[in-house]
């Protein structure tokens, strides 16, 4: 509503089976993961996307813990995606995409799908804004950490498997000018991202012997 706040875990709701969700990669520690509703961030950065270029302002935005090249693929710039995390545990924190609705009419966020890939359209008041995003500054790439390993019960005795590579972290800035119709600066400031570095992990089998 006008004025009001969006938040994309309240639209979500829980993320459960009975709410039909399933199983997808996470970002856990150093380690990708498998849990339920992972993915979603796809969805969630779309939306975000949507939001930014339309000059919307942001009380909540959490880039992921690692850059991920598949939000970059389309040719998207770094330092866009938007992560969501629904905690498990009490020791866990949320992570929340929310933005603030400034016109004073509705918004009508529409999801659209078209041959595999995932639009976010938003509809209200045309209220003459003009948004313009900078091109990425990226930092030097952040030392990678030693490699982490773990024990996985059905690989044989002895059998060591990568199941991840090593990438290096960046900080990303991404400035963004927010402009209204009579030319005041509504907002001028960068969505700043700080990715870890990445380590190379391993699987192994139990010790033999």
């Amino acid at each position: 509503g006008p004025g009001e706040s969006f938040s994309f875990n309240d639209l979500l709701g829980p993320i459960t089976v009975d709410n039909g969700f399933v199983e997808g990669t996470i970002i856990l520690g150093d380690w990708a993961a498998s849990d339920l509703g992972g993915g979603v961030c796809q969805v969630s950065t779309t939306v975000f996307r949507a939001a930014q270029n339309a000059g919307f302002r942001f009380p909540e935005w959490n880039p992921h813990s690692w850059r991920l090249g598949f939000y970059e693929a389309d040719g998207s710039s770094p330092g866009l995606d938007a992560a969501i995390y629904q905690p498990n545990t009490p020791d866990e924190f949320e992570k929340d995409l929310v933005f603030e609705n400034p016109l004073d009419s509705w918004l009508l966020l529409m999801m659209v799908i078209d041959g595999g890939t995932i639009h976010a359209h938003l509809y209200g008041r045309d209220n003459g804004w003009t948004t313009e995003i900078f091109d990425a500054r990226v930092s030097e790439p952040k030392p990678i950490g030693e490699p982490v390993e773990r024990e996985n019960p059905t690989l044989v005795p002895g059998e060591r498997r990568k199941v991840q590579n090593a990438q290096p972290g960046y900080i990303v800035r991404v400035r963004r000018t927010v402009t209204a119709a009579d030319g005041t600066v509504i907002a001028d400031g960068d969505f700043v991202s700080d990715y870890r570095s990445q380590p190379e992990a391993w699987e192994t089998g139990p010790a033999v012997g």
